[in-house]
C-alpha cells in the first residue's frame, strides 16, 4: 500500500511541475526567439551581410548556368529566343545535371527545330539535352556534358529546411539582362495548397529560372515565370518532389 501511495504521490508532483513551466523555457519558444534575434540583429549587421554576399559569389555563382533556347525554322533561320537561369543540382564525371523553369523549355511545333545552349559561370558553352519537363510543377531538368575538375564548376546544396514568413531571400537571375544579378527580398507568405511563394522580388522575361537561396546559401525556390513584374517562385517542396530527394 505504501508503494502505491509512493507512485501516487510522485505521478501527482510530476504533474505539478509540469504545470508550472515556464512557457518560456519551451524549446519551441526558446527556437523562435532565436530565430526573431537573428533576424533582427545578426543578419541586419554590415558584417554578416557583405560575407554572405561574398560567399553567395565564390559558392553560388559557380554553380549557376544561363540557359539559352533557338528555335529555327524549316529553312534554319532563327525565329526566336528565350534566355533564363538555371542552377546545377547534380555532378556526374563527365556530365552536369540541371534544374530550371519549365516556361524556358516548353515544347514547340514540330515545324521548327529547337537547341539549347547553356553558359557557366565563365561564360563557356555547352550544347544541352532536355532530359524531362513538367508543366504541373514548372520545372524542367537537362543535361550538359563536360568534366567538373576542370570546369570547376558547383552543384548547389537544396535547403531542408522551407523558408519562415518574413524571412530574407536572395534571387540570383538573368533579371534585367544582367548575367547573374543578385536581388535581396523577403518571404511575404507562402501559398501551401500550390506551393508558391509571394515575396518582394522584382522580375522581368529573363528571371525565368532564378535561384532563390537563404541565408544559409541553400536552394530554396526557382523562379517558374513573372507576373506583374513581380517573380512566381515555387517552392521547396515541390522541388525536392519533383528532384525524388
Amino acid at each position: 500500500m505504501k508503494k502505491v501511495m509512493l507512485v501516487v504521490v510522485v505521478l501527482l508532483l510530476s504533474l505539478t511541475l509540469f504545470g508550472c513551466k515556464d512557457p518560456d523555457q519551451d524549446p519551441a519558444v526558446i527556437l523562435f526567439n532565436q530565430y526573431e534575434s537573428y533576424l533582427e540583429e545578426d543578419i541586419m549587421s554590415p558584417e554578416f551581410f557583405d560575407n554572405f554576399l561574398n560567399e553567395a559569389s565564390n559558392q553560388i555563382i559557380p554553380g549557376i548556368v544561363t540557359i539559352k533556347k533557338t528555335i529555327k525554322n524549316s529553312f534554319g533561320l532563327t525565329v526566336d529566343t528565350k534566355e533564363g537561369t538555371g542552377f546545377i543540382y547534380e555532378i556526374y564525371d563527365n556530365s552536369m545535371r540541371v534544374l530550371t523553369a519549365y516556361e524556358l523549355v516548353t515544347l514547340e511545333s514540330e515545324e521548327f527545330t529547337v537547341s539549347y545552349e547553356i553558359y557557366d559561370y565563365a561564360n563557356r558553352s555547352y550544347s544541352a539535352l532536355v532530359l524531362d519537363r513538367s508543366e504541373a510543377y514548372g520545372l524542367a531538368r537537362l543535361k550538359f556534358d563536360t568534366i567538373a575538375s576542370i570546369a570547376r564548376i558547383r552543384k548547389l546544396m537544396i535547403s531542408r529546411y522551407i523558408p519562415m514568413d518574413n524571412e530574407p531571400l536572395l534571387m540570383i537571375s538573368d533579371y534585367q539582362r544582367t548575367h547573374n544579378s543578385m536581388v535581396m527580398g523577403l518571404l511575404e507568405s507562402k501559398n501551401e495548397e500550390t506551393d508558391r511563394y509571394i515575396t518582394t522580388f522584382p522580375a522581368d522575361a529573363y528571371s525565368v529560372g532564378g535561384v532563390v537561396i537563404d541565408m544559409r546559401n541553400e536552394i530554396v525556390g526557382v523562379t517558374i515565370r513573372y507576373y506583374e513584374d513581380q517573380a512566381v517562385i515555387i517552392g521547396l517542396q515541390s522541388i525536392r518532389t519533383y528532384l525524388n530527394i
